[in-house]
């Protein structure tokens, strides 16, 4: 499970696109007011009412952002995803007016790009394949996203997409490697009628109207709320970044991750949500050899996010695996209620938040069991955990910068 690998890496950058609007600020700005940011879906997708979710509903931002594209324009999650690296980059303060061979893009999304591929394949299954569109065929690859942000850019170092997992650890890995001195790393999530419907019904997901309704870690909540949008961070070799006079947010000190298959039962959506049962047992080994890497006993964090949605089965895997770790000592935070579960981007989003919070030595998300509100924290260790998908387990440790 353990990596021997070289050089330091630390977080320089953060930008989001979410449904709070453009840049980390707007999230830290959203979870500092209590606000949520899951509302009202009715009236934007066909065959979907009274329920709520966490939508971005104006792309005004992507031509403000980048005015010199012109129509046809990219795909509305490509947009997005545009966006939100933008404001990383631009709150690095690195300079990409030049094409840098140094500079990759590892990005992580859920699932693939099922809106697109519909949308394309409607007029070949009703009028024969000459009638696709080109721009749309282009735009059906899952890595459409990355590609765009990667020309937009000129990041022309290591470049992956990951679907289901892994980003996270993969460009952690590539700068310790050398193989990257900064990457951008982020996740993203698009919400759509059909996938928002099938996650319903395969029982996944308990939508509901009623946005109070969703509590990560309280047994009474209906499951997890959706939400989209995309969260990106610059990583950088901690070298880079000291010579070019960066502001540092935290240092990442271990990323470990893995796959563990769930428990096997019932597809009784009371017990299982249609998922099977994580293994806390899994999700506290994975943090505990995050925590060796990085050095660190567990008596020394300060700071716990743990991937906590709303379904009941996934938010008891967290809580044994934190009491089991005697880290239920902290309140357990969970982002999930606020922002809803974006499943390519739920990990990056802690981490977001785990670095600002440690650079700003404070902490404002909701506390599973203990309600919330903005504190002071002294915390020099944090810990963050999730459960990617299904049985994939990710954890992440991180130090506040002394620089």
């Amino acid at each position: 499970m353990q990596r021997t690998l070289g050089r330091s890496v630390v977080i320089t950058g953060l930008g989001a696109f979410t449904p709070y609007g453009v840049g980390w600020s707007k999230v830290r700005e959203g979870l500092d007011a209590d606000v949520r940011a899951i509302a009202s879906i009715d009236g934007l997708f066909p065959d979907v009412h009274g329920r709520v979710a966490g939508c971005i509903r104006d792309l005004a931002p992507f031509h403000a952002a980048f005015p010199d594209v012109r129509p046809p324009y990219p795909i509305r999650l490509t947009r997005i995803v545009m966006v939100a690296a933008h404001a990383a980059i631009a709150d690095a303060a690195i300079d990409v007016t030049a094409p840098r061979e140094d500079f990759g893009i590892v990005l992580e999304r859920g699932r693939g790009p099922t809106p697109v591929v519909v949308k394309a394949m409607e007029p070949v299954f009703a009028r024969g394949p000459r009638n696709m569109s080109p721009l749309l065929f282009s735009q059906s690859v899952s890595n459409a996203p990355a590609g765009a942000v990667a020309t937009a850019f000129g990041l022309r170092g290591t470049h992956l997409l990951a679907i289901g997992g892994g980003g996270m650890l993969a460009a952690f890995d590539a700068i310790r490697r050398g193989d990257a001195n900064a990457i951008l790393c982020g996740g993203f999530d698009e919400i759509d009628a059909d996938s928002f419907l099938a996650a319903e019904r395969n029982g996944y997901l308990h939508a509901t109207a009623d946005v109070s309704a969703y509590r990560p870690g309280e047994a009474s909540s209906p499951g997890a709320p959706r939400g989209e949008g995309c969260v990106c961070l610059v990583m950088e070799a901690a070298s880079t970044a000291r010579a070019r006079g960066a502001r540092v947010y935290a240092e990442l000190a271990a990323v470990e991750q893995g796959l563990d298959f769930a428990e096997d039962g019932p597809l009784d959506r009371g017990a299982t949500e249609g998922w099977g049962a994580p293994k806390a047992a899994s999700l506290a080994r994975y943090a505990r050899a995050a925590l060796d890497v990085a050095g660190e006993p567990i008596g020394s964090v300060g700071l716990a996010v743990g991937g906590a949605s709303g379904v009941r089965v996934i938010d008891a895997a967290v809580h044994e695996a934190y009491r089991s770790l005697e880290l239920d000592r902290l309140g357990v935070r969970s982002l999930k209620g606020h922002l809803g579960e974006m499943w390519g981007a739920a990990t990056f989003a802690s981490i977001a938040w785990v670095a600002d919070s440690l650079e700003r030595r404070q902490a404002d998300c909701a506390t599973l069991g203990r309600g919330r509100g903005v504190e002071a924290t002294d915390a020099r260790v944090a810990l963050v955990t999730n459960l990617e998908f299904q049985g994939q387990h990710v954890a992440a440790v991180l130090r506040r910068s002394v620089a």
